[in-house]
């Protein structure tokens, strides 16, 4: 039901491939519907998304594997926020505004 069981020494439990290739599938999708939206309401959608995820493996031992999948989620939002920065003039402005430039 998602899991894998590891074997070896000490039998640990951890999340499929197949489930995290779903789980960023539905990353994505929620992501690519972005477009035009408020950037809260994807975080919001997003945060339901990860909630739900989190609960449903909070057994398995995955702790690498959920800081590469929080890097991953960040820089996508980081993408949307850059193609809401749509002309080269607003994010040179907001770049230096975050102390970039």
């Amino acid at each position: 039901m998602g899991y894998t069981i590891a074997g070896g020494v000490r039998t640990t439990l951890r999340i499929s491939f197949k489930s995290r290739m779903r789980f960023k599938a539905k990353v994505c999708e929620t992501v690519r519907g972005a477009r035009g939206r408020n950037l809260t309401y994807t975080i919001g959608k997003l945060n339901q998304l990860l909630r739900g995820w989190a609960a449903y493996f909070k057994l398995a031992e995955a702790k690498t594997l959920l800081i590469e999948l929080d890097q991953w989620i960040r820089h996508k939002l980081r993408c949307i926020v850059w193609r809401q920065w749509n002309r080269v003039y607003t994010r040179a402005r907001n770049l230096y505004a975050l102390g970039f430039g």
